[in-house]
């Protein structure tokens, strides 16, 4: 059937691109320090560390979901971040349908705006209590209080003509309802990871093998009814 289609295809991008029973990845040191002992051994210890953390992280359960929707719908996406309570990192999948994407103009995805529910205490933790408008603050006081709020995030690169070039990627977030600005934050590298299978045109989604199967599964459906 068509999911099973699509569950190999995601186990397949798992198995051949980030194989947890094998090192997919190494650092080399660049052009010019290739000679370099130094060098040599700085990258080498660079590359286990990663190997390390990712192995002690959430990443090869958290990966399966962004490559399922690659495999179903052309585009993929996770979000990942230092977490400061046990000291390893941490990756969060983006939801189809939660996020929109954007990109520069050599089709390279530079910016990216997804949303999360999270109620006042999840969100007091993930902001701090005194960031958060101030029905949540109250809601953060009461046990009871178990309603979702809609947070709109928004990371994307640097522009060259921001006023604010400390960091090459910025990170804001929203409270929807209130449009309080809750968290800023600046990143050396991008936090939120984007996969595509296919790229047509000036779309920046992508297109999956699933879209040209699909009139196909909908006969077959329809057939399977009809015999039923």
């Amino acid at each position: 059937s068509l999911r099973i289609a699509c569950l190999q295809l995601a186990n397949g991008f798992s198995s051949l691109v980030t194989p947890r029973e094998e090192v997919w990845h190494n650092l080399t040191p660049p052009k010019g320090l290739e000679e370099s002992d130094a060098a040599i051994k700085f990258y080498r210890e660079c590359s286990e560390e990663i190997t390390y953390r990712l192995d002690q992280s959430n990443f090869y359960t958290s990966v399966q979901e962004p490559y399922f929707d690659r495999a179903s719908f052309g585009t993929g996406a996770d979000f990942s971040e230092w977490d400061e309570e046990y000291d390893n990192l941490n990756f969060r999948n983006l939801p189809i349908g939660t996020y929109y994407i954007g990109q520069d103009h050599r089709n390279r995805v530079d910016s990216v705006v997804y949303e999360v529910a999270y109620t006042a205490q999840q969100a007091a933790t993930e902001f701090g209590i005194e960031q958060l408008p101030e029905k949540l603050q109250k809601d953060v006081q009461d046990p009871k209080k178990t309603d979702s709020y809609t947070f709109l995030i928004m990371v994307e690169k640097t522009k060259p003509w921001a006023e604010n070039q400390d960091f090459p990627f910025q990170m804001v977030c929203v409270h929807e309802e209130s449009k309080k600005v809750v968290s800023e934050q600046g990143y050396y590298e991008m936090p939120a990871h984007v996969t595509r299978y296919l790229s047509f045109g000036n779309s920046p989604y992508g297109f999956a093998p699933t879209w040209i199967a699909l009139p196909e599964a909908h006969k077959l459906s329809l057939l399977q009814k009809q015999m039923d």
